[in-house]
């Protein structure tokens, strides 16, 4: 009964006297709690409630900020037999004081005190494990993160993460709650101003990067590390920081959460180093667990648009994104078949931003510049040949893709060896590019680009298959030569390949010949066709010519008139 009476005059007399004088009086307090006997009064006395307020004096007025020290340690000492009821009390204070305008005053304060319980639970001090098994930490720890204070946020992650290691009912919850923890996680931090900070504390979660002790000292203006170096757990904060961390990906859902928070960075240079760090991690095996978990989809986060970011300052951070995006793709074409997920990825992703455009892009520049596969490399043909005949579902026409491709298939089959070459026939990449050279002739392009297409690609081969009449490819080149009439070279380069290419098959002069039909022009390209006939088209061509004319004729009359 005298201790109870003494404990409770010192509490008051602390509350209420000058801060300089109360430091040495809550000194000597220290000292006397360090016993078993004395701490257990002091809990069973509303111990925790006093802690309280001495963390609300202390942010209520600068001058108590010699008192956080003398208060940490009480706590420290408090936190070993502390009960779940005691916990609770101490985490609604620290939930209702983030509406108090002066909490950050006491942030850092708030981290210590966190990281003492964080360290103690770690190690399970007393068996505490077991007493936070009754508490509901799920909804304490989103709120706390839900906090202006960004160190704050910070801290709380790690906390997240250390329950998910030694708490099999906040594991369960967070991974497999409506909505999941990962989620609600999410959500908040894109309430705040993304930083590199945050973005560096998911991409080391998702290595596991804070399993260990030494990870729960606070970086900054900290108590912790010279309390704890008068307890037993210095020697194995000592002993963990020696720890090797591997950067084997542990927990994926903390990388989706950062694929969706990265691009919400403004500044380049923090944005581009994350990404570089992302890069240094993925592996071979983090590859394969990406591409078999819906990794690679979560690419398509990287290229959302923020509002608050010029497109042109984003050049670099979209080259290292097309890096990512190569590297994984890469890694699953050289896989077998039954296993290649790209193709079911993309379909998963909404094209909003023209990410599949961005993958072949980024996929087919790749082996423009390193055509080079092995022997053994019969996979990735067979792979890259299923990702080519499915880019119409993604990417629609487009002359740029499809020249792409035909050039890639061209550089495969001349930089490698004969053996590559026969992987490429019966992949069919072969057939795939005479079908793209057959469908591009059909569309509108520019002068250059319909010349790099005459000048590079050879229809010799393909002249020879009764599908290229079929698919009025002839009709088209024709079609380009009549209307080119003001670029002569283009015009000098289509009758290259009507002449030298399309015309080594007689079934394919007649064709040209009914097209243009006239004879003159037919027996300048084809001098040994034997013709007898107006082509449909030239009969057409001079209806529609005499039409125009007297239409014209019905103009001047109208004119004069």
């Amino acid at each position: 009964t005298d201790r109870i009476f003494v404990l409770h005059m010192i509490q008051d007399i602390i509350l209420k006297i000058d801060p300089e004088k109360s430091t040495d009086i809550l000194n000597n307090m220290c000292i006397l709690l360090s016993t078993k006997e004395n701490m257990k009064i002091f809990r069973e006395n509303n111990g925790t409630f006093f802690i309280i307020e001495l963390f609300k004096l202390i942010m209520g007025n600068p001058e108590c900020k010699i008192l956080v020290q003398p208060t940490l340690r009480i706590l420290e000492s408090l936190i070993q037999r502390a009960s779940p009821e005691d916990f609770e009390h101490f985490f609604e204070f620290l939930m209702s004081s983030l509406a108090n305008e002066q909490v950050e005053r006491i942030e850092f304060v708030i981290i210590d005190a966190l990281a003492l319980i964080a360290i103690h639970l770690l190690v399970n001090s007393g068996g505490l494990q077991e007493r936070f098994n009754n508490l509901d930490m799920y909804q304490m720890l989103f709120t706390l993160l839900d906090s202006n204070l960004k160190n704050l946020r910070h801290y709380i992650l790690r906390v997240i993460c250390l329950f998910l290691e030694i708490s099999p009912k906040f594991k369960t919850q967070f991974i497999k709650g409506t909505p999941r923890g990962f989620d609600i996680v999410q959500t908040i931090l894109q309430k705040y101003e993304m930083d590199s900070e945050t973005c560096q504390m998911l991409l080391d979660l998702s290595i596991n990067a804070h399993s260990h002790l030494a990870s729960f000292l606070p970086q900054r203006n900290s108590y912790v590390s010279s309390i704890l170096n008068r307890s037993n757990i210095a020697g194995l904060i000592l002993k963990s920081k020696k720890k090797t961390i591997n950067d084997e990906i542990v927990y994926l859902d903390w990388l989706q959460v950062l694929f969706a928070c990265v691009n919400l960075i403004i500044d380049e240079n923090p944005k581009t180093s994350i990404i570089g760090q992302i890069d240094d991690i993925l592996d071979p095996a983090n590859i394969e667990t990406l591409m078999d978990n819906n990794g690679f989809q979560w690419l398509s986060y990287l290229f959302r648009v923020n509002p608050d970011i010029q497109t042109e300052k984003q050049e670099r951070y979209m080259n290292q994104v097309a890096q990512l995006i190569v590297k994984l793709a890469t890694y699953d074409m050289k896989r077998s078949p039954r296993v290649f997920k790209l193709c079911h990825s993309l379909k998963k992703i909404p094209d909003t931003d023209s990410f599949h455009y961005v993958t072949y892009n980024s996929i087919l520049n790749s082996i423009q510049n390193s055509p080079e596969v092995s022997n053994n490399d019969a996979n990735f043909l067979k792979n890259f040949s299923q990702l080519c005949n499915q880019k119409e579902e993604f990417v629609g026409f487009s002359t740029d893709i499809d020249l792409k491709i035909m050039n890639s298939i061209t550089l495969l089959a001349s930089c490698n060896t004969m053996e590559v070459r026969n992987h490429i026939k019966q992949s069919g990449l072969f057939e795939i590019r005479d079908n793209i050279l057959m469908q591009v002739v059909k569309h509108d392009m520019t002068e250059d680009t319909l010349y790099l297409l005459l000048s590079k690609y050879s229809f010799e081969t393909l002249a020879m298959q009764s599908k290229f009449r079929d698919s009025h490819s002839i009709a088209y080149l024709v079609k380009h030569l009549l209307t080119s009439i003001e670029c002569p070279k283009i015009q000098k380069q289509i009758l290259h390949v009507l002449i030298n290419d399309i015309g080594i098959v007689e079934e394919n002069q007649r064709y040209v010949f009914k097209l243009i039909g006239s004879k003159m022009i037919i027996q300048s390209i084809y001098p040994e066709l034997n013709i007898d006939a107006e082509s449909a088209l030239s009969r057409c061509f001079s209806s529609r010519q005499a039409e125009g004319l007297r239409e014209n004729d019905d103009e001047v009359e109208e004119t004069k008139s």
